[in-house]
């Protein structure tokens, strides 16, 4: 049984929002846009029980209810008393008014049916990881953690399987199952941190009164037998996935599995093996995440990704990706998904050639009043004087529907004019800047003053450069010559944020062409 389609209304940022779902939805946005009241409503719809907080509804107004509806499909005989057959969709509504129990329907023939008792029983599992998460709440033998989830239906069905047997035999029967599971848990762990010498050891303590406890602890080449609680924040990261990923072997296929950030704490290599296993648990059972790594993005499918952006008035929107022409997907081959979609907000992306622009844009925007992070603006940078890489961003923006401007260098006017006979419809500009490279631009004495503060020392001065050549050529020059090891490129990141700096700080404008990019990227952004 699987998600199909999400809309919600009136939860916390979000006033109006559909979702589209996959076996792996990945959800990106920048932060404060929206993604974990997607994560919560979920976990509201399933949890099912009535909302006192009036932070839930969006803008705190409590006089319009929040309505919640899931589209399942896939989802076999489950719903046959209710005339359904597995080829429909399934379509369950939840209304919650304010501290009240929420209404819940299913809508049949069009029209909408309350639910008889135990209907949550038909609705596949739900548990959602939070970004703050931690093994003090699920690693241990509660109702609601995941480490419960795994091993409490285990020690159930030996109790109710074998009634009145002596309770040795009882604790030998627990023993055996728990013993496997860790020994399931060990090898998934093993494979998404990728070390064979890994190993879990545990206890059991079985208490009639008590219960049961089952204490975990992990070696490897480097350490013996440490608790889990007490390993790195990484490693607990992967023990959840793994917890998940041998509940759903065991327990159900009808398992959605959602949860925030999954790349927290972890490096780049272990984030890919945490993709990996999360797209082999997908098979089986929903995965939703949300995440800001660009590992997760480039590792995965164009049309597992939703990204949601804020709009000026506060609500929430969402994009997802919708190729017309499949040719496109050929030529977006080698094209990092992640440069363009984790560059910022969705509602205006300025595509520019180099780090210099990428890192001097949000400043430029800011001396003049501009908060390009509020307006939901991005700047993506290619790496180069790249037409063609600019386009094929362009298009991949294209595909989510995201508008884009692109800036390129005065040589490269040409190829801009061909871009725009392309006609992409989400390309609102391109401009060509007409004195040549952006370098040109920023005010002399303060890009002077950055590079010799940069290189450890004032050797270049503004009697070193002819006002009549490109300046960029000659401080790539002046920087090689003057300063022994150094190199301009390697310079650009820290000269574009610290001039854009110094500008704000001096409250000096930018000149009149950057300043109607500036203005026109705002006005598309707010549209």
């Amino acid at each position: 049984m699987r998600i199909k389609n999400v809309t919600i209304k009136n939860f916390r940022a979000l006033r109006e929002l559909s979702i589209e779902f996959s076996n792996m939805t990945v959800i990106i946005g920048e932060n404060d846009c929206g993604k974990t009241s997607v994560m919560l409503s979920l976990e509201v719809f399933f949890d099912g029980k009535k909302l006192t907080d009036r932070a839930d509804y969006f803008k705190k107004d409590t006089s319009t209810p929040i309505v919640i509806e899931v589209a399942f499909h896939k989802f076999g005989d489950k719903f046959d008393d209710y005339g359904l057959t597995a080829s429909d969709t399934v379509v369950v509504r939840r209304t919650f008014e304010f501290n009240q129990k929420p209404v819940t329907e299913i809508q049949v023939g069009g029209d909408w049916q309350r639910v008889r008792s135990r209907f949550d029983d038909l609705l596949p599992d739900f548990v959602l990881v939070p970004a703050g998460r931690n093994l003090d709440s699920q690693g241990k033998m509660t109702t609601t953690s995941l480490f419960g989830q795994l091993f409490r239906p285990l020690i159930r069905s030996v109790v109710d399987g074998e009634g009145a047997q002596a309770a040795s035999d009882l604790r030998e029967k627990i023993r055996f199952g728990v013993a496997k599971r860790v020994t399931d848990l060990q090898d998934a762990l093993r494979e998404q941190l990728n070390n064979s010498e890994l190993e879990l050891k545990h206890d059991i303590e079985i208490d009639p009164l008590k219960g049961v406890d089952i204490p975990i602890e992990m070696s490897d080449e480097r350490v013996d037998r440490i608790p889990i609680e007490n390993r790195g924040a990484g490693v607990q990261n992967s023990f959840i996935l793994a917890l998940f990923r041998t509940y759903a072997k065991y327990e159900t296929t009808d398992f959605v599995f959602a949860i925030e950030e999954p790349e927290n704490n972890l490096h780049p290599r272990a984030q890919r093996e945490m993709r990996w296993a999360m797209q082999d648990f997908s098979r089986k059972s929903q995965v939703i995440c949300t995440t800001h790594s660009p590992v997760f993005l480039d590792l995965g499918r164009l049309e597992d990704n939703i990204v949601l952006r804020r709009k000026d008035d506060g609500a929430t929107e969402t994009s997802c990706f919708v190729l017309e022409d499949p040719n496109e997907l050929r030529e977006l081959v080698g094209i990092k998904v992640s440069d363009a979609l984790l560059s910022g907000g969705g509602n205006c992306t300025l595509i520019v050639e180099g780090d210099t622009e990428l890192y001097a844009y949000p400043h430029l925007f800011k001396s003049i009043g501009i908060n390009p992070r509020s307006l939901g603006i991005s700047i993506i940078s290619v790496g180069g004087p790249s037409v063609k890489n600019m386009l094929m961003h362009a298009r991949i923006l294209k595909a989510y529907n995201l508008p884009c401007i692109i800036v390129v260098d005065k040589n490269k006017l040409d190829e801009a004019q061909k871009v725009e006979a392309h006609k992409i419809p989400n390309v609102k500009m391109v401009h060509a800047l007409k004195k040549g490279n952006f370098e040109e631009y920023l005010p002399l004495e303060l890009m002077l003053e950055v590079l010799n503060e940069l290189c450890g020392g004032e050797e270049i001065s503004k009697f070193d450069i002819d006002l009549e050549k490109p300046v960029e050529n000659q401080l790539c020059q002046l920087v090689h010559d003057k300063y022994i090891g150094s190199r301009f490129e390697h310079l650009k990141v820290q000269l574009g944020q610290e001039v854009g700096r110094l500008m704000v700080e001096r409250g000096i404008k930018p000149e009149d062409e950057i300043i109607e990019i500036l203005n026109k990227t705002k006005e598309i952004a707010t549209a």
